[in-house]
């Protein structure tokens, strides 16, 4: 990908900021592009903005319009079950993610792969059976697959509470 950036227009375009202090800014607007720094505009965890933004309206893809749109596997399962499964605070096996041979491995993998290293929890026998009621949905063939509806799941998602407050 190459990205130009014509510094003419660049200079006409209409800008504005908010900032912490001089050093530290939050938001950007440049034209129509928005840049925020997620974590300083809210340090709340993903899935406790996700709780929130699914009260903003009757339908998840109301409440979710940007990953509705957009998602890749949304798009190739729709429906109110697939939001609804991806929308879930579904486990990541982190530590097995060393070097690219992750994205081959199985889709599946053993439940304690999906333990929570930072809390010291294991991985639950619910939250391993929502790992596979993913896969078997969504039909994920391996952890690239799982990861890239992670992925995608968290920055739509992000975006789309982002962009509603």
């Amino acid at each position: 990908i190459k990205i130009t950036i014509l510094m003419d227009r660049v200079v006409t375009l209409h800008h504005n900021h908010l900032a912490t202090r001089t050093e530290k800014y939050i938001q950007i607007h440049l034209g129509t592009n928005v840049f925020r720094d997620s974590f300083t505009f809210s340090a709340t965890a993903l899935a406790s903005l996700i709780k929130s933004q699914r009260k903003t309206a009757p339908t998840l893809d109301k409440c979710f319009p940007t990953l509705a749109a957009h998602h890749p596997f949304i798009q190739k399962f729709p429906g109110d079950a697939s939001l609804e499964l991806i929308l879930r605070k579904v486990p990541f096996a982190y530590t097995s993610m060393v070097d690219n041979s992750y994205f081959s491995m199985p889709s599946v993998l053993p439940k304690s792969a999906y333990d929570n290293d930072l809390a010291q929890e294991e991985c639950s026998e619910k939250d391993y059976e929502m790992v596979k009621a993913v896969v078997q949905h969504f039909d994920i063939q391996n952890q690239g697959d799982y990861h890239d509806l992670y992925l995608w799941t968290d920055v739509l998602a992000l975006a789309d509470c982002l962009l509603s407050t």
